[in-house]
């Protein structure tokens, strides 16, 4: 018995053995089934990463969520991972995990950080504003340009102001490269805290670049590496203000903090001193001469510089003949020449506390351009003929030449409308007074007309300081609008409606002037939104 038993054992071994090796041919796929499988597990692959572009799977886990359990199955899906790989179409990270490939948006602006460690950065020929928060500003600085990506799955989110998300892979431009803040030491260790709270991080200097600051001094900080995460940034100070808190060490640093330059390029300076000091007669022949007529201006106590001045007269119709006079700068400073490069680069004047710093060189400010009494000077003219309700029934504007009577200033015309009447006074002295009162009461006039047809009238309190004989600041005063204030207040706004108006009207014309405009879009929705729920 035991033969037949080997006997059907080996028989069957064969027989098994084929049927096993046929199974396995039969399940093996065509090359046609192969392509079409791989096709379609790598569309579901595809299809479901896309859906959660923010994570990632190991390949069982992929696997599984997509419902492969088959061995076969499993194969084909292993080859469609590493093809999708080699395509670059997914990604492979560490732990051997797979996920989106997120191609990105790569976008240049300039950092704005806020005092609160994140930043925002208004995009480049757009309007709109990428969120950074404070982990994925880099090395980047207030005001820098920066090359940022655009996160993954950035939606708009309605906490920050709908703005997208990014984070900085480049600083194309430092806005800075210097630092001014307070020189203080912890032990052995130099640092300078920033005035600016939006670079954030205190600023270590190694003890040879101290110089010869001491503790407590302000101080402007040159860096030479930016810190990143944790680590802080490094530098050496390269000028010395004085201790902190003295007025003058502190106005020297925030005149270095904000880049204003005190003093001028000496070519600048040669060109201002160049200027002609008189005016030639073939330029006085060339313009409305006003020399005659009276021209008075009107500033604060302190002023150094007069850029406007008013004429006024009484006509035969019972209408007044006002004129509002401005400087002209352009007859000295020409297109292209180094004084215009160098206002160009300066913007405007900057006033500081018993100060200024002036946007065109002294000779040019305070003398040339400026209306002082007693002397001929170039200016644009608006001249009008106004009734007595304030409406203007005709108007000029002109290059004129004019020659001021009198300096006065708010405080002495206040006091010829609201004091008592002045004796022993000389006949100019009284035409002067009447003109002022004349003139305060078309003001009242205009003032009451643009109010009633709908102007806003801006009454904002201002501060003002009084300063010892060394320059430093002894008592902060309220700043006191007199009616001497609006007086000159109206008339302007009057001539600037006059040459807004005339510009308007060119437009119809053929040839219409060109003119610069601010113009007041209707505001972005987000917004207003974004307003609402502030103010909320």
């Amino acid at each position: 018995m035991p033969a037949p038993c080997l006997a059907a054992r080996r028989a069957t071994r064969p027989r098994f053995a084929l049927a096993k090796a046929r199974r396995g041919r039969r399940s093996e796929p065509t090359n046609k089934e192969k392509g079409h499988s791989i096709e379609s597990i790598e569309s579901k692959i595809l299809a479901f990463l896309a859906r959660y572009p923010n994570e990632q799977f190991k390949a069982k886990e992929l696997a599984r969520r997509l419902g492969i359990r088959a061995e076969q199955e499993y194969e084909i899906f292993k080859l469609s991972l590493r093809k999708l790989q080699d395509e670059r179409r997914i990604d492979r990270v560490k732990g051997k995990q797979f996920c989106h490939m997120h191609v990105a948006e790569v976008l240049d602006g300039v950092m704005e950080l806020s005092n609160k460690g994140f930043g925002v950065v208004a995009i480049s020929d757009s309007s709109e504003e990428i969120f950074v928060r404070q982990n994925n500003l880099g090395e980047a600085g207030h005001g820098d340009q920066v090359r940022i990506s655009i996160l993954p799955q950035s939606q708009p989110k309605k906490d920050l102001a709908h703005r997208r998300e990014g984070e900085v892979v480049e600083v194309l431009k430092r806005n800075t490269q210097t630092v001014v803040g307070k020189l203080e030491r912890n032990r052995k260790t130099w640092f300078v805290v920033p005035d600016d709270s939006r670079f954030g991080k205190a600023i270590v200097v190694p003890t040879e670049h101290v110089k010869n600051a001491e503790e407590g001094y302000k101080v402007a900080v040159q860096l030479d590496s930016w810190g990143r995460g944790e680590r802080a940034s490094e530098g050496r100070i390269v000028e010395v203000f004085g201790s902190a808190g003295e007025m003058h060490a502190e106005l020297r640093s925030v005149l270095r903090e904000f880049g204003l330059p005190t003093e001028y390029p000496r070519e600048v300076l040669a060109e201002a001193n160049g200027l002609p000091g008189e005016i030639p007669l073939s330029e006085i022949e060339r313009r409305l001469d006003m020399r005659k007529t009276l021209c008075v201006t009107i500033d604060p106590v302190d002023a150094k510089d007069f850029d406007d001045a008013v004429s006024f007269e009484k006509m035969d119709n019972g209408n007044y003949w006002l004129g509002v006079h401005i400087a002209d700068v352009s007859w000295y400073v020409h297109e292209h020449t180094l004084l215009d490069a160098e206002a160009l680069k300066r913007g405007t004047s900057v006033y500081i506390p018993n100060g200024v710093i002036p946007m065109l060189p002294e000779r040019l400010s305070n003398h040339l351009c400026s209306l002082r009494p007693n002397e001929d000077k170039l200016t644009f003219s608006v001249l009008m003929e106004i009734t007595p309700r304030g409406s203007v029934k005709r108007y000029e504007i002109r290059e004129t030449v004019i020659h001021s009577k009198r300096r006065f200033t708010y405080e002495e015309v206040q006091e010829i409308l609201f004091g008592p009447a002045v004796e022993n006074a000389t006949p100019e002295e009284m035409n002067l007074h009447a003109m002022v009162r004349d003139m305060h009461e078309l003001s009242s006039v205009l003032t009451k007309k643009r109010l009633r047809e709908g102007s806003i009238d801006f009454e904002s309190a201002e501060a003002k300081f009084r300063f010892d004989a060394d320059g430093n600041p002894v008592e902060i005063v309220k700043k006191v609008r007199l009616d001497s204030h609006r007086l000159v207040e109206e008339f302007m706004l009057l001539a600037n409606k006059v040459v807004a108006g005339h510009i308007g009207l060119s437009k119809k014309e053929e040839h219409p002037k060109p003119f610069i405009y601010r113009v007041h879009d209707s505001p972005d929705p987000d917004r207003i939104e974004e307003l609402a729920a502030f103010v909320e």
